[in-house]
């Protein structure tokens, strides 16, 4: 039986498990685990000082990228 996880919790388990790892890579950018942790915090910690808090939605319309994935 497999416990239940949130995508953010799974996701913060394999930025500790293999940081150095392949986690996404398009045509223009390969970003292991670390890396895109650190570019989605990024992006988050400006959601945050534009006033958008945790229950807030917020739209997304990027191509298909690594970009997406960070957002």
């Amino acid at each position: 039986q497999v416990a239940p996880a949130t995508l953010s919790a799974l996701f913060e388990t394999a930025v500790r498990s293999a940081p150095d790892a392949l986690a996404v890579e398009d045509s223009r950018y390969a970003w292991s685990y670390r890396e895109l942790n650190e570019r989605a915090n990024r992006i988050a910690h400006w959601l945050i000082g534009e006033g958008v808090g945790p229950e807030d939605l917020v739209g997304v319309a990027l191509p298909r990228s690594s970009e997406q994935v960070a957002a």
